[in-house]
C-alpha cells in the first residue's frame, strides 16, 4: 500500500491531483491510518489509469500495456468477489430474517386459535 503523496512522487504529478481522483474512488479502495490514507493497489491500479493517461508512454511497447491491462483486469476481479461476497452475506441473512418472521407470524396465528378456542368454551 502507498500513500498519496508516494503515488504523486512516483507520477511525478501533485499531490493535489492525486487527492482529487482519490475523491471519486469508494472508501473501500482506501485505508486510514491515523491521518494517514493508505492506497490499496486496486486504488493504486485505478488511479494511475486515469492519471498515466496525462503522461508520456512506457518505452516498454506492448509488454508494459498487456502487464497494466492484466492488473487492472485482476484487481477489478478482486472488487467483483468482494461485491458478490457481501451480496451473498447480505441475501442469507435476509432469507434467516424471513424465515424467523414466518415462525413469528405461525406462532401468533397458534396462540390466537387457541385463544379463541378456551374463550368458546
Amino acid at each position: 500500500m502507498k500513500t498519496i503523496k508516494e503515488l504523486a512522487d512516483e507520477l511525478g504529478i501533485t499531490k493535489d491531483k492525486v487527492k482529487y481522483q482519490v475523491g471519486k474512488l469508494p472508501g473501500e479502495y482506501l485505508v486510514k491510518k491515523g491521518n494517514i490514507t493508505y492506497l490499496k493497489k486496486s486504488a493504486e491500479t485505478r488511479l494511475r489509469e486515469v492519471l498515466v493517461g496525462n503522461l508520456p508512454r512506457e518505452k516498454s511497447g506492448n509488454f508494459g500495456e498487456f502487464s497494466h491491462l492484466i492488473t487492472h483486469l485482476e484487481d477489478e476481479n478482486n472488487f467483483l468477489r468482494q461485491q458478490l461476497q457481501r451480496t451473498t452475506e447480505m441475501l442469507d441473512q435476509e432469507q434467516k430474517l424471513h424465515a424467523m418472521s414466518q415462525q413469528k407470524v405461525l406462532m401468533l396465528e397458534t396462540k390466537k386459535k387457541g385463544f379463541f378456542r378456551k374463550r368458546k368454551e
